[in-house]
């Protein structure tokens, strides 16, 4: 973090200040990556950016339904900016997935597969949905759907595997 601050110190842009709180958060700072990240967010209000950062922030100390907020906070604003949403929609859904909120999981998830029914990564994120659902058929084709997508999607292939060898097993 000492590097990071130097460097704020000589070009206080944003870029590097949210390099600071990142630093500052990846060494168990959480107070000063969150001073840092409430003055960008003073600054830039309308910033769907640091809003994901402040969620990513909220899930390193386990304060998941503050997350949830930000996460959501974030792609409102970049919604309404028009911008993609894309990501923060797939880390949004993984943080309902893991927390079990599976509807609100489903949600996001429907809403990426109308956006982005082709996204091999959306495909993903629609099987390993299923496989923790114990849906193991409904897996299974999402994970094929990703590989038609991107036949490089290498996680797609042992997530296949996994989901025969279970059905194997029954």
């Amino acid at each position: 973090a000492n590097l990071y601050e130097d460097i704020v110190a000589l070009a206080p842009n944003e870029f590097n200040r949210i390099y600071l709180a990142s630093a500052y958060q990846n060494a168990g700072r959480y107070a000063e990556a969150e001073k840092v990240l409430r003055d960008l967010e003073q600054e830039s209000p309308f910033s769907g950016d640091i809003q994901v950062r402040l969620a990513g922030l909220k899930l390193a100390q386990n304060d998941v339904e503050s997350a949830l907020g930000y996460f959501e906070k974030g792609i409102y604003l970049k919604d309404n900016k028009m911008m993609n949403t894309t990501k923060y929609r797939m880390a949004l859904t993984q943080t309902y997935r893991e927390n079990k909120r599976w509807q609100e999981a489903w949600d996001q998830i429907s809403y990426l597969l109308t956006a982005k029914p082709k996204n091999a990564a959306v495909q993903m994120l629609l099987g390993n949905f299923y496989s923790q659902r114990n849906q193991s058929e409904e897996a299974v084709k999402a994970f094929k759907n990703a590989l038609q997508y991107d036949p490089t999607e290498v996680s797609a292939y042992s997530a296949i595997s996994q989901q025969l060898a279970m059905q194997a097993a029954l």
